[in-house]
């Protein structure tokens, strides 16, 4: 799997067997949206150029607790 797009950002949400992955540019337009499996974690970030990445830190069974729903 190649991605050629020129990602500045990611967005990582993780999930149980896989995760939802959010690419910005360096004009905050959207340039990636795509799930990937957690196997393929790795190889999806390899083939990346360098980037800031991050993460989400709560599931979202938890933040709807969190926000009372």
């Amino acid at each position: 799997m190649s991605v050629t797009i020129n990602t500045t950002m990611i967005a990582l949400g993780l999930a149980k067997y896989g995760a939802q992955v959010h690419g910005d540019d360096e004009h905050g337009k959207v340039v990636l949206r795509q799930q990937v499996a957690r196997s393929s974690l790795a190889a999806f970030f390899a083939n990346l150029p360098p980037c800031l990445v991050g993460r989400s830190s709560l599931s979202a069974a938890r933040q709807s607790q969190i926000a009372g729903a």
